[in-house]
């Protein structure tokens, strides 16, 4: 088969393969030949159309449209005002520029969905009798959260457009690295003390895309 693909360069060591809405991306280091790229591709082959095959949940994020935060129904509008929250309205400025609609409606998102995502942080917290420092809201997209050694928790504004299944087991695994800074054995062992059905839950998870139109 062949395979259309875009080409990311980076300061990066490695050539890396990623399927993001549909699209293949290539990422490489600055500088990386088109044929060793092209190589790259065609040794991964199998890895991609199979990938690319796989169901996905997308998350369209556009104008005049409803999406679903936090379990609350909230419409999407383009304005020549300020960005704001009003109601159940999301109030984005129509900025010429596409790139700033969708930072300045990644900061609604992150000022909306703080307090539930604390709260249901403190519920876990209590549950697992652990503790951590502070917690963040980050605008990453490519990863739903992380955890530092000094117990910082970081959770991703795009964890407010999944179901709270999902969202609970992002927490509990952040939670979890409180105890085990690692991906071990027992690791996925005390996770499991708490989501039982985690594997599927994480198959579930990669579905999931997020993809504006704003």
């Amino acid at each position: 088969m062949e395979i259309i693909y875009k080409v990311l360069y980076s300061n990066r060591r490695s050539i890396s393969a990623q399927i993001k809405n549909s699209k293949v991306l290539i990422r490489c280091p600055f500088n990386t030949p088109h044929k060793v790229i092209n190589q790259f591709v065609l040794s991964n082959e199998k890895w991609i159309a199979k990938n690319l095959n796989k169901p996905t949940i997308d998350i369209v994020i556009e104008h005049n449209i409803k999406i679903e935060i936090i379990g609350q129904e909230f419409l999407v509008e383009k304005t020549d005002k300020k960005t704001e929250i009003s109601g159940n309205t999301l109030r984005v400025h129509n900025y010429s520029n596409e790139d700033k609609r969708v930072k300045s409606f990644i900061q609604l998102i992150k000022t909306l969905v703080y307090p539930y995502f604390k709260e249901r942080l403190d519920i876990y917290t209590r549950m697992m009798d652990t503790s951590y420092l502070t917690f963040k809201t980050t605008s990453a997209n490519k990863r739903w959260g992380s955890c530092t050694s000094q117990k910082i928790v970081h959770l991703s504004y795009q964890c407010g457009f999944l179901p709270h299944k999902l969202f609970d087991y992002i927490i509990v695994h952040e939670l979890a690295h409180i105890k085990y800074m690692n991906h071990s054995k027992q690791f996925w062992e005390y996770l499991s003390m708490y989501i039982p059905n985690y594997k599927d839950i994480r198959k579930e998870l990669k579905k999931y895309n997020i993809i504006y139109k704003l």
